[in-house]
């Protein structure tokens, strides 16, 4: 039952993150690119620039050596989603204010 709570936990952390990026990437898109000329992006285009960032920051990342990161809780990994996300738009949108 451990496994399936673990499987369906983490099916939910990814769903929400999923959510999440795109719906950041493509406001802050909004806020700050398309003023420039370019169109405007839907979710879809959003996670395929996440992807694309994604892939080019695992290309730098260092090799992971066993036993020196401690696992995240459920609640810790929510945060973290829901805590980035949140702060990039605040962020982006304090910046919009001075535009």
């Amino acid at each position: 039952m451990s496994k399936f709570l673990s499987v369906v936990g983490g099916a939910v952390i990814l769903f929400l993150n999923l959510i999440l990026t795109m719906f950041t990437i493509s406001t802050l898109w909004g806020w700050f690119i398309v003023p420039l000329g370019a169109p405007v992006i839907g979710w879809a285009q959003a996670y395929g620039l996440a992807l694309i960032a994604a892939f080019i920051a695992a290309r730098n990342l260092p090799s992971y050596a066993p036993g020196v990161l401690q696992p995240l809780t459920f609640g810790q990994k929510i945060g973290r989603t829901v805590g980035i996300n949140a702060g990039a738009l605040l962020i982006g949108w304090l910046a919009t204010l001075f535009m």
